[in-house]
């Protein structure tokens, strides 16, 4: 790579990112974290390319508990229209009103799809241990699932 194309980034960041007025989305066109996020080496570290924007256009977050959030849910997008300081909270609000937060079998760690929540809470007056050993998950799990505490957002 050319000394000319590291920086490359960086005028887009402060040339075409910073100045851009538009609705759309604009996505970051560079490097990328796994889960799509654009990201930069500043002073020698990997940051977030939509955390940068947000500082520029929005100053620091209001406290430390506060994260960048993206309006459009689109995760390499980088406009300064889109980000803007919000809690955790507030934040996966966002992600499940415009359906990129991660619910139930669509998260990693899964051990269950929708169906057998849906056939789990059909068993309701069956000893949790019995369901749990069908399932292959714990008995508080079962007796969670059952009461709606988790999978709650899943109607019957």
């Amino acid at each position: 790579m050319t000394r000319a194309s590291r920086g490359e980034p960086l005028r887009f960041l402060t040339e075409e990112v910073l100045s851009h007025t538009g609705d759309e989305c604009l996505e970051w066109p560079y490097a990328r974290t796994a889960d799509g996020y654009g990201q930069i080496v500043r002073g020698g570290v990997r940051v977030y390319v939509h955390r940068i924007v947000c500082e520029a256009v929005h100053g620091a977050p209001p406290t430390p508990k506060h994260e960048t959030a993206h309006s459009c849910g689109n995760r390499p997008c980088c406009s300064p229209q889109h980000v803007s300081w919000k809690t955790c909270k507030e934040n996966n609000a966002d992600k499940i009103a415009h359906g990129t937060y991660r619910l139930g079998e669509h998260t990693s760690n899964a051990k269950l799809t929708e169906q057998d929540v849906l056939h789990i809470r059909a068993l309701k007056g069956m000893r949790h241990r019995e369901i749990a050993a069908r399932f292959g998950i714990t008995r508080e799990s079962a007796g969670r699932i059952i009461r709606g505490g988790s999978w709650g957002w899943l109607q019957s």
